[in-house]
């Protein structure tokens, strides 16, 4: 699943960002997360270091794991938020494939939803790129 999002999140990737899978995110000194799917500045993802500063992510996509459940939806985009990662996105797999999409309030601290996609929909957002993904391109077949 994560494969998939991200080859059709690199397709339609502007030149100053780059889309990349389970790198570290450095929220703070003392706390590291591992977004499965990450979008950096590219000027970060050529340094090679394979770790980020929270600064330098522009979306951060979870997938939820049975095992780990209340840490994808709840502690880690609270996290992704309260560092300052203007995007998440939330992808269910449990009914099938169900991508909810988020931006920050920066007043708040905290993510809004900003679309919810499932089905045979496709993924449509301006932010942080102008995004159209069909979910049928991206879901496994086993979904």
């Amino acid at each position: 699943m994560a494969a998939f999002l991200t080859v059709a999140l690199a397709g339609s990737c502007p030149d100053h960002l780059f889309v990349s899978q389970s790198n570290e995110v450095e929220l703070t000194s003392d706390r590291v997360y591992i977004p499965d799917i990450l979008v950096v500045r590219f000027e970060a993802a050529k340094s090679g270091r394979g770790k980020f500063p929270a600064s330098d992510v522009v979306l951060a996509a979870e997938i939820v794991s049975p095992s780990t459940k209340g840490t994808d939806r709840v502690t880690k985009p609270t996290g992704y938020a309260h560092a300052g990662i203007p995007h998440f996105w939330l992808i269910e797999t449990l009914n099938g494939l169900e991508i909810t999409t988020f931006e920050l309030n920066s007043e708040t601290r905290s993510y809004e939803e900003t679309g919810f996609f499932s089905g045979d929909d496709s993924i449509r957002v301006e932010q942080p790129w102008s995004i159209e993904i069909a979910l049928a391109s991206v879901r496994p077949r086993n979904l």
